[in-house]
């Protein structure tokens, strides 16, 4: 017997030119479970972190912890009423061209109506460092559409984010 596929990708946007600040995905079909959102990327100046905002709501109701790796040491910071959290720095063409920035952002059931929004967020940046970082909104709502920020200098040329959804997490 064939076993059925675990990610179904809904959309990708690849970035078409550099300094593209921000990236929303509409009309997010609500027939999974949890969606998973990946990200290869790269930032256009240094210092800029990559932010979101679920279904356009930029009330403060946006909570974050960071577990973080920077190469050298361990750091953690927790992070209450933001309104545009922060996913995590993008390695930047300032320090290394060549290193882009990966992300995997799984936010889980994000269908139900009972429960806050819960994200987990892993991330690694080439020999830059790696981090985890649990997010919540606080908010009932359904995740319908998601907004991607690229930080005030934007994203490179060819960043590219997929939305994928799993059936049955």
């Amino acid at each position: 017997m064939a076993v059925a596929a675990t990610y179904e990708p809904v959309a990708t946007y690849t970035i078409p030119s550099n300094g593209t600040t921000s990236y929303t995905f509409n009309s997010i079909p609500q027939t999974y479970t949890d969606l998973v959102v990946v990200v290869n990327g790269n930032a256009q100046s240094s210092g800029q972190n990559m932010q979101y905002q679920f279904n356009g709501n930029s009330s403060a109701i946006y909570s974050l912890t960071f577990v973080r790796w920077n190469g050298t040491s361990l750091d953690t910071t927790k992070v209450s009423s933001q309104t545009k959290p922060q996913v995590e720095s993008f390695t930047t063409i300032a320090t290394a061209a060549s290193t882009w920035s990966q992300y995997k952002m799984h936010i889980m059931n994000y269908t139900n109506s009972s429960y806050y929004k819960a994200m987990l967020v892993e991330a690694g940046q080439g020999n830059f460092g790696a981090d985890i970082t649990t997010h919540v909104m606080q908010s009932t709502s359904p995740v319908t559409s998601l907004t991607l920020y690229g930080g005030s200098g934007g994203w490179t040329a060819g960043t590219t984010m997929t939305i994928y959804g799993i059936l049955r997490a």
